[in-house]
């Protein structure tokens, strides 16, 4: 047998593998009406064919080796236009991916693809050819840049930094927006970042507002360092600089008037963000 032709074999193998994970444990944390390996659908074969209680029918394509994101958006597309939503979840290991945080790595244009589609999310999971290696998770990338003093604001490079969370359930939800998409029930760890940053910036508008007797203040500027500081350990620096710098990207609870070098509280010019009160507290409550 050729090297080839073995690692076909393996492949093939290791995708078997997959399936049959998901095949055995979706029923365990959703109500169907039913499931089926190798789904023929016109001329696509879709890996796990499921049919929610409630209606919803949901591809689940399992990559173990790598398409283009092109093929890949042709396919979800397809899916779609027969009313079916699609999950796309990779083995890891075809993309020397595991299930921990990691600095400076780069990241396949499928991946990106994926991250996008998914609101910051890719799904993985670690199978080889003797089993599962580990199970279901996310990894989540933001850019990576050099530090340098306390300064932030530096050029991205095409490396990424790396978050990781464990999917807990194998439960499935769908979404439609541009594509009709099937996810499982986790919370993407950037949205939970940003409401972290949120209960911060509130906390300083209450504070910065009862310290003022008169002339109540209708803006307040916080150094980044600080935001940094209080929430790093939990999300690392780079996590929480990403949600600051994106926060106008998408319409959130998170709501930053302006991110850049200013005169903050000590007349220090430090990169900084202005935010206004009133986006979160009451002014006028009494």
């Amino acid at each position: 047998m050729t090297s080839e032709s073995k690692g076909n074999r393996s492949q093939s193998f290791e995708h078997m593998r997959m399936k049959l994970f998901f095949y055995e444990n979706i029923p365990l944390s959703n109500e169907i009406i039913g499931i089926e390996e190798e789904y023929k659908i016109q001329d696509h074969i879709i890996d796990v064919y499921v049919e929610l209680a409630n209606g919803n029918k949901i591809a689940i394509e399992l990559q173990h080796s790598k398409i283009s994101d092109t093929k890949l958006l042709e396919r979800t597309l397809n899916y779609n236009k027969q009313g079916i939503y699609v999950l796309w979840i990779l083995n890891g290991n075809s993309f020397n991916r595991a299930p921990h945080d990691q600095d400076e790595i780069r990241i396949s244009k499928l991946e990106s693809q994926l991250h996008t589609i998914y609101n910051g999310r890719v799904y993985y999971i670690n199978m080889e050819s003797k089993g599962v290696i580990s199970g279901v998770y996310t990894l989540s990338y933001v850019p990576y840049f050099n530090i340098k003093d306390v300064i932030y604001k530096k050029k991205a490079t095409s490396k990424r930094c790396v978050y990781c969370q464990e999917i807990k359930t194998l439960e499935l939800k769908c979404i439609s927006g541009k594509y009709k998409l099937a996810m499982f029930e986790d919370v993407n760890i950037k949205s939970r970042c940003e409401t972290d940053i949120y209960q911060l910036l509130r906390k300083c508008c209450k504070a910065k507002f009862k310290e003022e007797l008169t002339n109540k203040p209708q803006t307040l500027i916080i150094p980044v360092v600080k935001i940094v500081s209080l929430l790093r350990d939990k999300y690392g620096f780079y996590l929480v600089y990403d949600a600051l710098k994106t926060s106008k990207n998408k319409s959130n609870k998170l709501k930053i008037a302006r991110l850049g070098f200013m005169k903050d509280s000590e007349e220090k010019i430090r990169e900084c963000i202005k935010i206004y009160l009133s986006d979160y507290i009451d002014l006028y409550k009494r």
